[in-house]
């Protein structure tokens, strides 16, 4: 008998052959029971990315079936019989008109106030900015002087204006400026966008021989010039169309504001301004003015003069306040005057 023969009958598990025999058994059939123990609690372990997967199909899933149900009822309610104008109406519901009858005479007043304006505003729109295009376009005072309201006051005054003043013929790029119309009794107003694109307020009155320019307030019409205020200082009342707003300047002459009501005044042909003074003890005077004290500016024609031996050429006294605004109505000199403000401006 050989070695190896005796190795195998002795059964000696410590035989090279019968080793290798038993790791082969081993290996190939049962695992380690460390590693059976990893596989099985692998195994038990949610996987996240197939929970994000499922979940969203099921949620596709979802919308899928909503959208079949909505679309189901759509197609059953969709029927060839609606008529589609009586769902989606646009028309107000709106009450029949009231019988002449049943009308109040305030209600009549106001329909006819309403009726009015409307009609005063397209009358002035049309007939009132060809008379203006006119007033404009006019190249000589003569041809203004049959386009100005008041003419036996407003002639003598352009003709004497004209006699110092330049004027050429413009054009309005734009009239009315804004589309707004602002009409009072007979008495319209608008902003007028000018060939040099400054904007100003122009003022038109309709009388029986149609729409008239008032000149005073298209010029800012003063009974001296502005510019001749500060040279000739006249000690005598002087009127002028200027803007007002309250001032703080005390000084010379006006230094004592217990005294003194002190009043800023601006002509829109100058940058040049004039410090008005109001007594104190003149309390209508006051009270007349009193429309500026919550607003930049204001427009009035007051007149003004000098104090004797004027130590300043920019501070006068405030002796009269002849009108609210620019813009005069009734007869000229009448002391029940009332006016609209044109508020001019430059851009």
């Amino acid at each position: 008998m050989d070695k190896s023969d005796t190795w195998l009958q002795s059964g000696n598990s410590s035989s090279p052959e019968n080793l290798r025999a038993r790791r082969r058994v081993d290996g190939s059939h049962i695992a380690p029971k460390w590693e059976r123990n990893r596989e099985s609690s692998q195994s038990g372990e949610s996987n996240p990315v197939s929970w994000i997967i499922g979940g969203s199909l099921l949620g596709l899933a979802v919308v899928a079936v909503a959208t079949w149900l909505v679309m189901g009822s759509l197609d059953k309610g969709n029927t060839s019989d609606v008529d589609a104008s009586t769902v989606f109406s646009t028309e107000p519901d709106t009450p029949p008109p009231l019988a002449e009858d049943q009308i109040t005479p305030d209600e009549k007043r106001f329909k006819k106030d309403i009726a009015d304006a409307l009609e005063a505003q397209t009358g002035f729109l049309d007939d009132g900015c060809a008379v203006f295009e006119k007033f404009l376009a006019a190249k000589s005072t003569a041809e203004l002087e049959s386009l100005v309201r008041t003419p036996e006051v407003t002639v003598p005054r352009m003709r004497a204006w004209y006699a110092t003043h330049e004027r050429k013929p413009q054009a309005a790029k734009e009239m009315p400026y804004g589309g707004g119309v602002s009409v009072q009794g007979f008495i319209g107003i608008m902003l007028v966008r000018l060939d040099d694109y400054s904007v100003q307020s122009a003022a038109l009155e309709k009388t029986p021989e149609g729409y008239l320019v008032d000149w005073e307030s298209w010029v800012a019409w003063c009974s001296m010039d502005w510019h001749e205020l500060f040279e000739k200082r006249p000690t005598e009342p002087v009127e002028v169309r200027v803007r007002c707003s309250l001032g703080n300047y005390y000084n010379r002459q006006f230094d004592d504001d217990r005294k003194w009501l002190s009043v800023r005044l601006i002509h829109p042909s100058s940058e040049r301004t004039i410090y008005g003074y109001i007594a104190r003890d003149a309390t209508s005077l006051i009270r007349s003015l009193t429309n500026f004290e919550n607003r930049d500016q204001s427009f009035f024609t007051l007149k003004i003069h000098y104090p004797e031996n004027a130590v300043a050429d920019n501070q006068v006294i405030i002796s009269e306040c002849v009108q609210t605004g620019w813009v005069r109505q009734g007869d000229a000199g009448s002391a029940e005057n009332k006016t609209l403000s044109p508020n001019t401006s430059d851009e």
